[in-house]
């Protein structure tokens, strides 16, 4: 597993109307992950994982929430290459089963998607790595269609910010959409994310006020570089769907639990 490098697509992802945010984790994880997995070698995934949200924080110019605001998870697709990922999504499967099965959990006006490239910048962590995460998305003022420079200014100082209420950091970099394809899973008009940063927390109950505290130092440190109000949080549990480079096959048993959280 180590050193390997994977094309990503994370989305972060708001339930549909109707639907109450317990029914939103078994729908998205039970039903929606079985229905992943496709029938045909080189249509699913490597790995897939989901982080189930239970806190989060929004930043906004004014008194009101974003509008895009409230999301409940973020999913993490692993391809092992842009030929995986178009033969992927140009399955029936996809195009038949997986694609419009969306619109049975997912208010699709307020996802945000990129595709990216993963990086561990402090300790070790494998890409099915399971615990509660803080998921910081970040937009940078630069170029935001390729944010390796600017993941590059920022790393010492994210490590300096979070590296005591954390075991482990990874950052999820933006690359280029090269297929054309975000605007089928996201929202057009809701910010596009330069970097997501995954820390992976220490101690549950007292790492998110020290990471929130951390925040903000590094927030108004990076204000040249980042546009703090698209930018925002979320913490949650993540899980594993399936992880073919473990053998993990989909187990709708090891569903992230939020009821041990703290």
């Amino acid at each position: 597993m180590t050193g390997r490098t994977f094309l990503k697509q994370v989305a972060f992802v708001r339930r549909r109307p109707g639907m109450t945010t317990a029914e939103y984790f078994d729908y998205h994880y039970k039903t929606h992950g079985r229905l992943s997995v496709a029938p045909t070698p080189g249509h699913t995934p490597t790995i897939y994982t989901q982080t189930h949200f239970f806190d989060s924080a929004y930043s906004s110019p004014t008194p009101a929430q974003p509008w895009y605001s409230g999301h409940n998870g973020v999913t993490e697709l692993y391809f092992d290459d842009l030929a995986h990922v178009a033969n992927t999504f140009s399955s029936d499967h996809v195009r038949t089963v997986v694609g419009p099965d969306g619109a049975n959990f997912s208010d699709s006006g307020a996802s945000i998607c990129m595709f990216s490239r993963e990086e561990v910048i402090s300790g070790t962590v494998a890409p099915g790595e399971e615990g509660v995460v803080a998921k910081y998305a970040l937009q940078g003022r630069g170029d935001i269609e390729d944010d390796t420079e600017l993941g590059e200014k920022l790393k010492e100082h994210v490590v300096a910010a979070f590296g005591d209420c954390s075991v482990a950091i990874a950052v999820d970099v933006r690359v280029k959409d090269e297929l054309g394809i975000l605007g089928y899973f996201g929202s057009k008009d809701a910010p596009a994310m330069s970097l997501v940063y995954t820390a992976y927390l220490k101690d549950k109950a007292r790492s998110i006020p020290a990471f929130r505290e951390a925040l903000k130092r590094f927030e108004e440190n990076a204000d040249g570089l980042i546009n703090k109000q698209a930018s925002f949080v979320c913490f949650g549990k993540r899980g594993v769907v399936f992880d073919s480079t473990e053998g993990n096959e989909f187990d709708p048993s090891h569903q992230p639990d939020l009821s041990r959280i703290y």
